[in-house]
């Protein structure tokens, strides 16, 4: 989706951001433009020999919905084909809460992002992401039950959403969300990353070569469980002294230096294994408290790793998003991305033939 981070390009541009071959773009240039996705929109003057054509992606023509269930709402917005937010609507939810009621939630949640425009484009809604913090089988689409559902047994949400839904939906965790919406703002300056996310509690994934990489149990880069307290504060997971729980157990006693210490040590620790040169975090965590958790992180870094100077971090906050409008919700937002790559993404597997990359994908389910 090269088209969606930039206003427009010709097509030695798009081959060489997406590292596709130019008679590949030419054939997904000519299918999108037959499905009216994409225009030409004149030639690059200046240059030797012959203008280039230039193409612009039609970003009305198709919208795709994001969901993110959390603990206390259910948030969702509604983005372009450029990834850009149109509408954001939050749904309360009760402290806990029954499968049902969270399918209820989302249901009403997009139904009303779906309602007709006030427009004449009358865009196709191509999908449904749905974010949420897990644990989630990646084979069966069943969530294990979160600590917070008033009914702990596990439920097949995917099948229960898709059929209440009656659209091409796909579910993945809240950091993996946030995670695709980061790389798909920041194109190709998108490195092998470790990304933290700092929201209520403590996420990690990771970005390797070009792509999320999960791992064998879909949990690659999830350092907020790595215990760094012997003994410590009790996590949700079962486990004591995990970063997370140390971070949480902090911020409620107002210890903001510790809580940032102990992300700090459980990214350093992250890095001591995965050895990738950036490290993007966000949440609202990080920004009640940036100063504290930069300073935190640059020390231990500084402390624990070889060269740690070297390391990369940024903070994907919106004053470095390169869209002028932030997303109203990082992880929803992530989530309707998830839907745009699932329907319009381009190879990215040793093996995957270009049809079956503009064939849209089955779900992609995750667990914690």
């Amino acid at each position: 989706m090269t088209l969606a981070i930039v206003d427009q390009a010709e097509r030695a541009e798009l081959a060489a951001g997406t590292g596709l071959t130019p008679q590949a773009v030419s054939k997904i240039l000519a299918r999108l433009i037959d499905d009216g996705l994409v225009e030409e929109v004149g030639r690059r003057q200046g240059a030797r020999g012959k203008p280039a054509t230039l193409y612009r992606l039609r970003s009305e023509k198709a919208h795709a919905i994001g969901i993110h269930a959390g603990r206390t709402d259910i948030k969702g917005v509604r983005v372009d084909l450029g990834g850009n937010v149109l509408d954001t609507i939050a749904t309360p939810m009760p402290a806990q809460f029954t499968p049902a009621q969270l399918i209820d939630g989302i249901a009403s949640t997009v139904e009303k992002l779906v309602s007709p425009q006030s427009d004449s484009t009358n865009p196709e809604i191509v999908g449904v992401g749905v974010a949420l913090p897990g644990p989630v089988d990646r084979t069966t689409g069943v969530v294990q039950g979160f600590r917070w559902w008033r009914d702990p047994a596990a439920t097949p949400l995917l099948d229960a959403l898709t059929h209440r839904l009656g659209r091409h939906t796909v579910m993945d965790l809240s950091i993996n969300a946030a995670l695709e919406l980061t790389a798909w703002q920041r194109g190709d300056q998108m490195t092998d990353t470790l990304y933290a996310l700092l929201d209520r509690g403590v996420g990690g994934a990771l970005w390797i070569g070009g792509r999320l990489h999960r791992g064998a149990h879909m949990s690659a880069g999830e350092f907020g469980h790595l215990v760094i307290e012997a003994g410590g504060p009790e996590c949700e997971c079962g486990r004591r002294g995990c970063v997370e729980a140390v971070q949480q157990r902090a911020l409620a006693e107002g210890d903001i230096a510790r809580a940032a210490a102990a992300v700090a040590t459980g990214i350093a620790n992250a890095l001591h294994i995965v050895d990738v040169p950036g490290v993007v975090w966000s949440g609202s965590d990080l920004e009640a408290h940036p100063e504290a958790y930069a300073a935190a992180l640059a020390a231990e870094l500084q402390r624990t790793l070889a060269g740690g100077a070297a390391y990369t971090i940024h903070r994907a906050v919106p004053a470095e998003v390169p869209h002028e409008d932030c997303p109203a919700d990082l992880v929803a937002t992530g989530a309707a991305v998830m839907v745009l790559e699932s329907v319009y993404g381009i190879p990215a597997r040793p093996g995957e033939s270009l049809d079956q990359s503009l064939t849209p994908e089955p779900a992609e389910i995750t667990s914690r």
